[in-house]
């Protein structure tokens, strides 16, 4: 039996990251945002589904139709974008608390169980708390931008990152994976473009990058094998593509769930419709949980790795013990 984790806002929520609405509210109040009524529109637009991401990707898309009308405003979000990353990786890199108390055990332990980690979040927090301080970890296909030398934590993992050749792309045998399905941060492309984000329906259809295309069918080969389990934290179910993806799995390969959010097993009420839904019935996420999901937590990790709730931490070890 083979275990990935799917991570979403709400995982880096509980050391202080913040989920989409708060990072909506965030971007609001950004010099060049707040004068920009283009910028104002799209992020109220998004707001609901695909968030800030899908509002860059759709101002990207037209500054490549029209950049003497659109240049402005998405230098402008994406310097919003990229501050109020600088400020969450600020304080995930102080953060001396990301094991939770060590009551129940170890985040770092319990995230090392996996065969794979999937994150759509474009923090640091895994850089600064994990992959530093966790052996056997790699980025497949990036590679660094500079000859950085290696530091006391070896590999500089919150340094400039940039997507190898496309040839390069490979997982490392007896390596744990984590894919970054909509970018990150600190990564840039060859030219030095943001790879910050990519993410959304919008940007599907104006085209990923090859690195994130690659992660994306990655995710889906590692979720149709046989026998595997999908692990999600945080997520909402708010993106389409990964929905679809999950639910087909279920469908055609017996994919098996456990979802750790404050909805819990109710969680399959956030997704927004797909192609793929019958008008008035059941959700393909909805019949995604009814035949495949076999457990749910609704506590935050705060608990569940805190000092007293040992019965729900057992509950979610016996998804991957079982």
């Amino acid at each position: 039996m083979t275990c990935s984790i799917l991570l979403g806002a709400g995982f880096s929520r509980n050391w202080g990251g913040w989920l989409g609405s708060e990072a909506f509210e965030y971007l609001l109040g950004c010099a060049g945002v707040g004068s920009s009524p283009t910028i104002k529109d799209l992020l109220w637009r998004f707001n609901g589904v695909g968030g800030f991401e899908s509002a860059l990707a759709e101002l990207q898309g037209r500054a490549r139709l029209d950049p003497e009308r659109h240049a402005t405003d998405l230098r402008n979000l994406e310097a919003a974008i990229g501050t109020m990353f600088k400020a969450m990786d600020y304080c995930m890199s102080r953060l001396a608390n990301f094991d939770l108390g060590l009551g129940n055990g170890s985040v770092r332990k319990f995230l090392g169980r996996f065969d794979a980690i999937f994150t759509l979040n474009q923090d640091l927090l895994l850089e600064y708390q994990y992959l530093q301080r966790w052996d056997g970890v790699e980025l497949p296909g990036m590679r660094l931008s500079s000859e950085a030398a290696l530091g006391p934590c070896g590999i500089p993992w919150t340094d400039q990152w940039v997507p190898a050749k496309e040839s390069e792309f490979r997982v490392t045998a007896n390596r744990q994976p984590c894919f970054k399905l909509h970018g990150s941060s600190n990564w840039v492309d060859r030219v030095g473009g943001s790879l910050l984000m990519a993410g959304g329906e919008n940007a599907r259809e104006l085209g990923l990058f090859p690195i994130l295309d690659w992660y994306h069918r990655q995710f889906a080969y590692y979720v149709s094998r046989p026998g595997h389990r999908l692990m999600t934290i945080g997520y909402g179910f708010r993106d389409i593509h990964i929905n679809d993806v999950i639910a087909k799995a279920v469908t055609e390969n017996g994919l098996q769930l456990f979802v750790i959010a404050p909805e819990g097993s109710d969680a399959a009420a956030n997704a927004p419709l797909s192609s793929g839904d019958e008008r008035g019935g059941r959700t393909v996420v909805e019949n995604a949980f009814r035949h495949g999901l076999i457990g749910a937590s609704r506590r935050p990790l705060t608990e569940i790795f805190g000092e007293r709730d040992t019965l729900e931490l057992k509950k979610i070890l016996r998804f991957l013990d079982s």
